[in-house]
């Protein structure tokens, strides 16, 4: 199997079963030849709602329903794993279960929805143990998550990474420190970086945005992709990160508080990103 897209379905459980965990082993009967009672896999509930903006050049989701085998395992060749819109619900832990083979040829994971996930740092990790050539991480909607668990994966060569939380952030207790983790291990790999929504503080973010002006050897940033919307971005954060990165084509400054009036908007192309630099150099400082 080298592709996997899923949408919620009556099968989510037992297909999110088998790809966390390792099949059981065989309980030992009782004394009445009856099978012990076993911990189920971790529970997933989810509804289809409408589908999340789109992240800038990737995938689009799909409403349409999958029906695979409730037997389903992942292989070592598996290289895109998508769960769409599920909306996973924690259980107490129970008896520790053995990781399962993982995905040693992943490529590309999301596990996008438009509400909250309890998607946690811990299902991730176990998802993600055997993975170090991941290159796609799709978790928006995904608030549980944190820097400090994305500093722990595997994979060191991340090219697309999408943290967006849409029309959640004001519901939520929202980090404000982390994500110069982020930057500190994949500023010279990354090309599309989205912390829309995200609540970390202005200082926060200066120094995470700051990796893109010293990439190794002095080579230029591959980011060509950022989106900021609705975060405390500064002008002068956002000055330094468009002089860094020659390549930027598409930077989402919405609802950017921070901000002065008339800046607070997408910009497409270089020659947009470049105006809004020179519109920042000249504009007056105090947001608006």
């Amino acid at each position: 199997m080298r592709k996997l897209w899923l949408t919620c379905s009556s099968q989510t459980t037992a297909i999110l079963g088998a790809l966390l965990l390792l099949p059981p082993a065989p309980a030992p009967r009782g004394e009445h030849g009856h099978q012990p009672k076993q911990h189920s896999p971790p529970a997933a509930r989810g509804g289809l709602a409408e589908s999340l903006p789109p992240a800038a050049g990737t995938w689009h989701p799909t409403s349409a329903p999958c029906h695979p085998s409730p037997h389903l395992q992942p292989g070592p060749c598996s290289q895109v794993l998508r769960l769409l819109n599920l909306g996973w619900l924690p259980k107490p832990p129970g008896r520790a279960a053995t990781p399962g083979p993982g995905f040693p040829s992943l490529e590309e994971l999301c596990l996008a929805g438009p509400t909250c996930s309890f998607v946690s740092d811990e299902a991730l990790g176990r998802l993600l143990h055997s993975s170090p050539n991941l290159r796609l991480l799709d978790l928006r909607g995904c608030a549980r998550i944190t820097p400090a668990g994305l500093r722990d994966l595997p994979c060191r060569e991340l090219e697309q990474l999408y943290l967006g939380l849409y029309g959640m952030s004001d519901r939520l207790t929202l980090a404000k420190e982390g994500s110069p983790l982020l930057t500190e291990k994949w500023a010279h790999t990354l090309r599309e970086l989205d912390l829309s929504g995200q609540g970390f503080s202005e200082k926060d973010l200066e120094q995470a945005l700051a990796a893109f002006s010293g990439t190794p050897g002095g080579s230029q940033p591959a980011l060509c992709s950022l989106n900021l919307r609705g975060t405390r971005v500064t002008p002068g954060t956002v000055s330094s990160v468009i002089s860094s990165c020659p390549g930027l084509r598409f930077l989402n400054l919405e609802s950017c508080r921070c901000l002065p009036r008339g800046l607070k908007r997408a910009y497409r192309g270089p020659e947009h990103v470049q105006r809004c630099l020179e519109q920042l150099l000249t504009s007056p400082a105090s947001p608006s």
